[in-house]
C-alpha cells in the first residue's frame, strides 16, 4: 500500500539547488488558528509537573526539561519533552512542511525551523512564559544507575528555571542558590549513567549529530570550560537515556517504529524502520524521542507512544515508516553537500581577497592555478565566484595568459566552463588550432605528474590523420586528404580543429 505521505515528496521537496525558508499558505494559517484558538488537547489527563531546562543561551526553540529525586535506595529521573505532535495533526499543513524538511538547520547566525518560528520559538518551546505541554518519561534507577522501571505520560511543565551552559555553573557553585542540591544530583546521576556506558564498552563522549544540525564552518573548535561539560554531560547522559529507553519501549511492545542505526565507528548512523545494533552505544535499540521541535523523527516516536498508551490504532503502517526514514537519511545528505559547496565558496572568496591583496590587483589565471588543480584533481566543481574570475580574465586579458587552463578545465566537473572555453576558442578563432592542441596535449592536472593525452600524427604526400589517446584509449580521431586542391598546412588546420571539437565534445557529455 503506497505511503499517503509520498504525495508530497513529488514536486515540492528539498532538492540540490535549495533549502526552503518559507512554509505554505496552509502551513501559516494553521499557525494562525493555533495562536487564536489553540489547540483540542487530545490527552485524556495531564499532571503538573516542574522541572529546570538547560541549553545554549541563544537557544529559543527549548525542547528538553530535566528533575530528578533521590530516596534511601533508588534515583527517579523525568524527563519532560516538548508534545509537538499535539499541536501538529497527522497530515496537516504544518506536519507536511515538517516531513518535508525533516530538520531544523542552525546557520551562524539565524535558525531555518522545522515548524514555524511562532510556534518553535514560543508556544511549544519549554521556555518560561507558562506551562507547556509535554511527553514525561520517567525512569526509576537503583543505586548504581540501571534502569529498573519506566513510565510515559502527558503533562503540563512549569520551568522553574532556565539556565545555559555557562550559567549553570553560578548556581553549582553557590550551595545557597534554589536548585543547588538538584543540579548537584543531575551531575551525580549523568556520572553513574557515564560509568555504566564506560563499563559497556558504549563511547562515552558520544554527541548525538543529529540532535542539531549546525551548518556552519568551524575553522577553530570553541574551548569548552569545566563547568560548561559538566552541564554538558548531564544532559548528554540524560538524553541518551531517554532515547535508548524508548527505543527499549518500542521493540518490547513490538510495533513498527524508527531507529538510529549505527553500524560502523568510521560511518555515519542512519535511520531505519527496522531495529538495529547502534556500535556507539552498544545497545540493541536506540531511537529519537528528546528533540521534536527541531526533528521530525522524534515527532513520529511522540505519536506512536502516545497511541500505544492511548490505546489507540497506530499511526502509521510499516511502509510510511520507511518512506519517512529513507527521505530523513537523503535530506540530510543532501542539506551537508549543499552546506559543503556553501563552505567551498566562502573559502574561495576569501583566497581570491587574500590574493589579490598580496598582488596589488585582481589576480590573473595563472595566480590561481593551485586552486584551479586541486579542485579538479579532487573531482569537485569549482566555486561560482572562482568560475567568475576565470571567465572575466578570459573575457578582458590577452589568450596567453589564461590558455594554459584549457586542458585543465577539461578533466574539471564544471560543464559550463567548458562550454565556457570551447565557445571563446572555437567561436572567435584568437588561437591557432595547433597551438591550442599543443596546450591541451601538455595538460599536467597536478605539476609534478606527467601529460595525460597523447597524440599521433601521420602525414604523407596527400593525407594527414591524428588521434588522440586518454590513458591509452582513443577519444579522438580525424583524417583528411588533399583531393580537394587543398594544401598539406590547410589539411593540418582542418583536422585539428575538429580534433578539438570532439575533445571538447567528449569531456563535456562526461
Amino acid at each position: 500500500m503506497k505511503s499517503r505521505l509520498a504525495e508530497h515528496l513529488v514536486t515540492d521537496n528539498i532538492d540540490n539547488d535549495y533549502i526552503p525558508t518559507d512554509f505554505s499558505l496552509y502551513a501559516k494559517n494553521q499557525v494562525k488558528n493555533i495562536l487564536k484558538n489553540g489547540i483540542n488537547d487530545q490527552a485524556i489527563n495531564r499532571q503538573n509537573v516542574e522541572a529546570i531546562t538547560i541549553d545554549w543561551v541563544e537557544s529559543m526553540d527549548l525542547d528538553d526539561a530535566i528533575w530528578a529525586e533521590k530516596t534511601q535506595n533508588w534515583y527517579c529521573v523525568w524527563i519532560h519533552i516538548a508534545d509537538v505532535s499535539e499541536f501538529i495533526p497527522i497530515y496537516s499543513p504544518l506536519d507536511i512542511e515538517a516531513f518535508k524538511r525533516t530538520t531544523s538547520i542552525y546557520r551562524k547566525n539565524s535558525i531555518i525551523n522545522m515548524i514555524p518560528d511562532e510556534l518553535a520559538d514560543d508556544v511549544i518551546s519549554l521556555n518560561q512564559n507558562w506551562p507547556k505541554k509535554v511527553l514525561s518519561l520517567q525512569i526509576d534507577l537503583d543505586e548504581q544507575a540501571i534502569v529498573q522501571n519506566y513510565k510515559y505520560y502527558e503533562s503540563h511543565l512549569t520551568n522553574l528555571m532556565r539556565y545555559d551552559y555557562s550559567s549553570f555553573w553560578e548556581d553549582f557553585e553557590n550551595r545557597d542558590s534554589n536548585y543547588n542540591s538538584q543540579i548537584h544530583l543531575l551531575h551525580e546521576i549523568s556520572n553513574k549513567l557515564l560509568i555504566n556506558r564506560l563499563k559497556s564498552w558504549s563511547i562515552i563522549w558520544y554527541e548525538d549529530e543529529d540532535r542539531r544540525l549546525f551548518l556552519w564552518e568551524k575553522l577553530e573548535k570553541p574551548i569548552i570550560s569545566y563547568s560548561e561539560k559538566i552541564s554538558h554531560s548531564i544532559i548528554e547522559s540524560l538524553m541518551v537515556l531517554a532515547n535508548t529507553t524508548t527505543g527499549r519501549y518500542l521493540s518490547e511492545q513490538w510495533v513498527d517504529a524508527i531507529y538510529k542505526k549505527h553500524e560502523s565507528l568510521w560511518e555515519r548512523g542512519f535511520y531505519t524502520s527496522s531495529n538495529w545494533y547502534h556500535i556507539w552505544l552498544w545497545v540493541n535499540n536506540y531511537t529519537h524521542f528528546t528533540s521534536p521541535i527541531r526533528r521530525y523523527i522524534d515527532i513520529i516516536v511522540h505519536r506512536i507512544i502516545k497511541s500505544i498508551e492511548r490505546k489507540e490504532e497506530l499511526p502509521y503502517k510499516k511502509n510510511d515508516l520507511e518512506l519517512i526514514s529513507d527521505h530523513s537519511n537523503n535530506t540530510r545528505l543532501k542539506i551537508e553537500v549543499l552546506w559543503s559547496e556553501a563552505c567551498r565558496e566562502m573559502k574561495a572568496e576569501q583566497y581570491l581577497e587574500k590574493t589579490k591583496n598580496r598582488l596589488g590587483q585582481d589576480p590573473e589565471v595563472y595566480d590561481i592555478k593551485d586552486y584551479i588543480r586541486i579542485s579538479v584533481s579532487k573531482h569537485k566543481k569549482m566555486p561560482n565566484c572562482m568560475k567568475e574570475a576565470i571567465k572575466h580574465k578570459i573575457d578582458t586579458t590577452s589568450i596567453w595568459k589564461w590558455w594554459w587552463v584549457v586542458g585543465v578545465i577539461l578533466f574539471g566537473k564544471d560543464k559550463d566552463l567548458k562550454e565556457y572555453l570551447r565557445d571563446k576558442l572555437l567561436t572567435n578563432r584568437e588561437l591557432r588550432p595547433g597551438r591550442i592542441l599543443n596546450m591541451i596535449v601538455q595538460t599536467q592536472i597536478l605539476r609534478w605528474e606527467q601529460s595525460i593525452f597523447e597524440s599521433r600524427e601521420i602525414e604523407n604526400s596527400n593525407t594527414y590523420s591524428l588521434e588522440i589517446l586518454l590513458h591509452w584509449n582513443r577519444i579522438s580521431y580525424c583524417s583528411s586528404n588533399t583531393w580537394k586542391l587543398w594544401d598539406m598546412n590547410q589539411i593540418k588546420w582542418k583536422v585539428r580543429l575538429k580534433i578539438i571539437e570532439k575533445i571538447f565534445d567528449y569531456f563535456i557529455s562526461l
